[in-house]
């Protein structure tokens, strides 16, 4: 599997996959919905699939002298080693993001006091790390076991994956930073409050872990059942 990853990271990668990940750094744009990143590299998996198809990927592969469900589980790790590095990119940004934000004003209320960390959402915090593994999982949950299916055809599979996880992490992300009764726990990144943050990101790692292995084992079976 090493090998098949290594593969996978110099054959499958484009230049506009790499440019993605740049987006990362978007944390620092002032009063921006924090959420909106992981669209942008849900945006890139197009491209690398894309690619490995026009490229014969799955055929190639599959003549290598391995396991024929290793031709799903390198791919499937391969996306998820991206959306993993991404992820960390934007934890690495959103340290100083939210210590710089958390300190200067950038707006007033309508009566002249500052207001600060982030009017457009929640802020950076733990929380945060949570939202994108969701969003990732159930993207991932929806996309591969579909497009291993066909694996000729990838646009339905891959738009609506998109457009799910996209719309329900964005309902997560405002609902959270915005009711009043999940704001003052979710929003912002204080001494009482970061605990909760925790658990709630423990939780969803929980369920990205599950998801992840549920959408391995039905993209191997319907893999199996593909005539390549």
């Amino acid at each position: 599997m090493k090998n098949l990853l290594y593969k996978e990271w110099k054959l499958s990668m484009t230049p506009q996959s790499w440019i993605f990940l740049i987006f990362a750094a978007m944390v620092f744009i002032p009063d921006y919905p924090l959420v909106i990143p992981v669209v942008f590299v849900l945006s890139a998996i197009p491209t690398l699939i894309a690619f490995s198809k026009e490229a014969n990927d799955i055929l190639f592969t599959a003549s290598l002298p391995i396991r024929r469900n290793d031709v799903v589980k390198s791919k499937i790790t391969f996306i998820l080693s991206y959306e993993l590095l991404f992820l960390l990119l934007v934890i690495i940004c959103l340290v100083p993001s939210g210590i710089l934000y958390a300190t200067k004003s950038l707006n007033v209320d309508p009566e002249g006091n500052p207001i600060y960390g982030n009017s457009a959402g929640m802020d950076a915090n733990i929380a945060l790390v949570g939202i994108y593994l969701l969003i990732y999982a159930i993207h991932n949950i929806i996309f591969f076991p579909w497009f291993y299916k066909h694996p000729d055809k990838f646009t339905v599979p891959f738009f609506t994956a998109f457009i799910v996880a996209s719309v329900l992490g964005c309902l997560i992300y405002f609902t959270l930073g915005f009711i009043p009764a999940t704001a003052t726990i979710f929003d912002a990144l204080t001494s009482t409050n970061w605990y909760y943050q925790l658990i709630f990101t423990a939780g969803c790692t929980l369920i990205f872990v599950l998801l992840t292995i549920l959408t391995y084992k039905l993209s191997i079976k319907h893999f199996s059942k593909v005539d390549i």
